[in-house]
């Protein structure tokens, strides 16, 4: 799992060094992110995901599921593309020789994204599929919105309720199986 916390260290001291004072964290969370801090909250993680694919990682522990949480959604489309970009123009590295399927696709299998109530959902529906995105609020922490649920049920546009059902449960569901099976033994 990646997640989201700072520490203030995302960006180069120098990016803030623009004469201005440095706001508060307007959001009132625990990881005092910020604009600047927001334009590259998913870069190490979309580095690292995309890593453990090209590395042939997912390929060797076939079990193995991962998620990006509270690092939103709206690159994960970017870094699919690219992986396979990448594995096209350096398929004579013999790490990237002993992969028998597209990096994007050990992703798309194997991890999941919480995006932020404020991203598109249709839009992400239609470039990522049903299977790559979970709900999350980040409760009670502020930046999880007032209302995330309105917020991304105003997002989905026309999608299917199998879809919203894949997003709202059965993704969290697939990327932790066992917890499906403690339900249901519970259940019994």
């Amino acid at each position: 799992m990646t997640h989201i916390g700072t520490g203030g260290r995302l960006i180069p001291k120098g990016y803030r060094n623009n004469g201005r004072e440095i706001p508060p964290d307007l959001h009132g969370g625990g990881e005092n992110i910020r604009s600047k801090d927001f334009l590259g909250v998913h870069y190490w993680p979309e580095y690292f995901l995309s890593v453990l694919a090209l590395d042939g990682v997912f390929e060797k522990f076939l079990n193995l599921r991962g998620a990006s949480i509270e690092q939103g959604a709206v690159w994960v489309p970017s870094m699919l593309k690219n992986v396979d970009m990448v594995q096209d123009a350096f398929k004579r590295e013999e790490i990237i020789q002993t992969l028998p399927q597209r990096a994007s696709d050990y992703l798309r299998a194997r991890v999941k994204v919480t995006p932020f109530y404020q991203e598109p959902m249709a839009w992400l529906t239609e470039h990522l599929g049903p299977d790559m995105c979970l709900f999350s609020t980040d409760y009670p922490h502020f930046e999880g919105g007032k209302d995330p649920y309105a917020r991304f049920e105003g997002s989905f546009g026309d999608v299917s309720e199998e879809v919203k059902d894949r997003f709202y449960a059965e993704n969290f569901l697939e990327l932790l199986p066992n917890v499906r099976r403690s339900v249901a033994a519970g259940a019994r």
